[in-house]
C-alpha cells in the first residue's frame, strides 16, 4: 500500500513538472513601423486558455516604444489545444520574449548579453537571463519576424527549438541563437519545472543595401 501510494505520488509530480505545452500555431508578427524606434526588448508572461489564447498577459520587463505592438500581435495568436493527462488540467504560463533589432549599417556577427528580469512570484514560466543575439547574417538582405517556440529544461536549458514562422535567410541563424539562450526555470508548485517560451527576433536589412 505505502510503495503503491509513493508511486502515485511520484507519477503525479512528474506529470506537474512535465506539464507539455500547447503549440503556438498563428503568430501574427509585430507591424513593420515598429521598428523604426532602434533596439528594444520586452518580456512577456501569459496564461493560455483552453480556447488556445492568450490571457493575464504582464509585461515583466519592456522599452516602452515597443511594448504596445508586442501586445497587440500576442492578443491575435492561436495556440493548438491545452494539454490534459486523464482528470489533471492545469493552467499553462508561457513567456514571450521580443528582440526588436536596431539597422545595422554593416552585417553583424552574434554576441550575447545578460538581461535582468525581474524575479516573479509563485508559479511562472521560464523567464530568459542570457541571450544571444543573432546579429544579422552576411549573406542575407531579408527583413520580417522570425518566431520560435522553445522547450525549455528544468535547469532552464534550451532542449528544442520549433519554427512558427520563418522568414527567409534568417530563421537558421535564429535558430542557432536562441538554442544557445539561457533561462531561470518555470516555477510550479514551488518547484522548478520545464516549460515552454516564445522568442520573436525582428531583423531589418543594413543600410547599405538595396532591400527597403
Amino acid at each position: 500500500m505505502i510503495t503503491a501510494t509513493l508511486f502515485t505520488f511520484l507519477f503525479l509530480q512528474t506529470i506537474a513538472q512535465e506539464q507539455a505545452v500547447p503549440q503556438l500555431l498563428i503568430a501574427t508578427p509585430p507591424a513593420a513601423q515598429a521598428q523604426a524606434a532602434g533596439t528594444g526588448i520586452v518580456i512577456l508572461d501569459a496564461v493560455i486558455t483552453r480556447e488556445g489564447r492568450l490571457m493575464d498577459v504582464r509585461v515583466l520587463q519592456g522599452t516602452s516604444a515597443f511594448i504596445e505592438p508586442s501586445l497587440r500581435v500576442v492578443r491575435q495568436w492561436e495556440f493548438g489545444p491545452p494539454e490534459t493527462v486523464g482528470t489533471l488540467s492545469r493552467q499553462v504560463r508561457i513567456s514571450i520574449t521580443f528582440l526588436y533589432r536596431e539597422r545595422p549599417i554593416l552585417p553583424q556577427p552574434t554576441y550575447e548579453f545578460s538581461i535582468g528580469t525581474a524575479p516573479a512570484q509563485g508559479d511562472h514560466p521560464p523567464l530568459p537571463i542570457t541571450i544571444v543575439d543573432p546579429g544579422y547574417p552576411a549573406s542575407s538582405i531579408g527583413r520580417g519576424a522570425v518566431i520560435v517556440q522553445g522547450r525549455i529544461s528544468a535547469a532552464g536549458s534550451v532542449e528544442g527549438v520549433t519554427v512558427v514562422r520563418p522568414e527567409p535567410s534568417l530563421t537558421d541563424a535564429t535558430v542557432s541563437a536562441v538554442q544557445r539562450w539561457k533561462f531561470s526555470p518555470a516555477m510550479r508548485d514551488g518547484m522548478s519545472a520545464s516549460g515552454s517560451a516564445i522568442a520573436v527576433v525582428i531583423f531589418q536589412p543594413p543600410a547599405f543595401s538595396n532591400a527597403r
